[in-house]
């Protein structure tokens, strides 16, 4: 896979995330399914998925038993998304109110109309992506809210944790500077049955219709589908490929399929005019790793169009650096450096290539 320029969408274009929510859940009458196969159906149409994972389910033995991680690691390698779904997806208000913490909001509370402070969601958020570095090697920079509701305390935090996406119920936008709002959408696929698979299908088609083409972003949101009959007797995965098929023979090459990450930053660009600091000059390509996942070895390879002086890194998600592959003057052509990752733990770690001015980055999944 070639990494080109980024830029920004064009005019005709509907950029197209599918966002799946909830995929650990508590649901005790039917235990989590493993998301791989909604993962294929979304491969075999080009697309991509963004998973909102909350953490806390890693702690929680009854609903993770390391099938998740291994399908997680498995997903991120092919070039799909995790987007922070909140911590817990529980209300701390709620529960220091009534004794009972009321599920479906966190960060902001719909009963008493009042966030948490900016400490507290400070703290939710960064024990969530301590979970995901620890449990999957993971670190997000993209949030959905628990609920689907947010404040300008939690825009704050998140900006300050360096996160760049949201998407929430309001159309898209900046929320403030530097925190993109894709948007979302109606789950049309919720509750599916027999009886009303038609009726959904035609209802789903007609907002992506609708609002993709007004808005240029459309968001398929699927919501806690794993624990549902529909997911577990294939319903949803035929209702979910027949609306992705339906999608490219009526828009062709105008859909683009695109995580919430990706879609946030081309249309940011949109907004800004600006030029993607990621952007890298024509004639240098940062290739994919080869194998992806990876044990213990990989090959990266930098193709250059003419002479340049690179420097080629491996960090951690903690941003800690675990090997320099080339720092130097290379001449122009196809340079591929394999990199060892013998005595490193298993998860995701990000290589990135620095030239005169630009600098890129790429993730790899290691997997013992």
């Amino acid at each position: 896979m070639h990494v080109h320029a980024q830029s920004a969408p064009a005019e005709d274009d509907i950029l197209f995330i599918i966002r799946v929510d909830d995929i650990l859940s508590r649901n005790q009458t039917y235990m989590p399914s493993s998301i791989l196969p909604l993962q294929q159906v979304a491969e075999q149409a080009g697309a991509k998925v963004t998973w909102g994972v909350m953490p806390h389910r890693f702690l929680e033995a009854n609903v993770n038993r390391g099938e998740m991680t291994r399908d997680l690691l498995v997903s991120v390698a092919n070039g799909h998304e995790i987007s922070l779904h909140g911590y817990i997806h529980l209300c701390q208000q709620c529960q220091s109110v009534t004794g009972a913490a009321f599920w479906g909001h966190e960060m902001y509370c719909t009963v008493r109309n009042r966030a948490l402070t900016y400490t507290q969601q400070e703290k939710l958020i960064a024990d969530g992506l301590k979970i995901l570095a620890d449990s999957i090697g993971v670190r997000p920079v993209t949030f959905i809210p628990p609920g689907h509701v947010s404040d300008a305390t939690t825009h704050q935090v998140l900006a300050d944790q360096d996160f760049h996406a949201i998407t929430i119920n309001a159309d898209a936008g900046f929320v403030r500077d530097g925190l993109y709002n894709a948007g979302t959408s109606e789950d049309f696929g919720w509750a599916l049955t027999q009886e009303n698979y038609v009726d959904r299908r035609t209802q789903q088609l007609r907002d992506i219709r609708e609002r993709g083409a007004e808005e240029g972003v459309y968001t398929l949101l699927l919501h806690d589908p794993f624990t549902r009959p529909g997911y577990l007797d294939g319903l949803l995965i035929d209702w979910t490929a027949e609306v992705l098929d339906s999608v490219k023979t009526e828009f062709g090459e105008r859909i683009r399929f695109v995580t919430l990450d990706e879609a946030a930053r081309e249309l940011a660009l949109v907004e800004t005019g600006l030029v993607s600091e990621n952007q890298l000059p024509d004639g240098i390509v940062l290739h994919q790793n080869f194998p992806n996942p990876f044990n213990p070895t990989t090959r990266i390879q930098v193709e250059l169009d003419r002479a340049e002086t690179i420097r080629l890194e491996v960090f951690d998600v903690h941003g800690r650096n675990v090997a320099v592959l080339v720092d130097g003057a290379l001449p122009a052509g196809l340079h591929s450096f394999n990199f060892d990752g013998t005595g490193l733990s298993s998860g995701v770690y990000l290589y990135r290539l620095h030239t005169p001015g630009r600098t890129f980055t790429q993730s790899m999944v290691l997997v013992k």
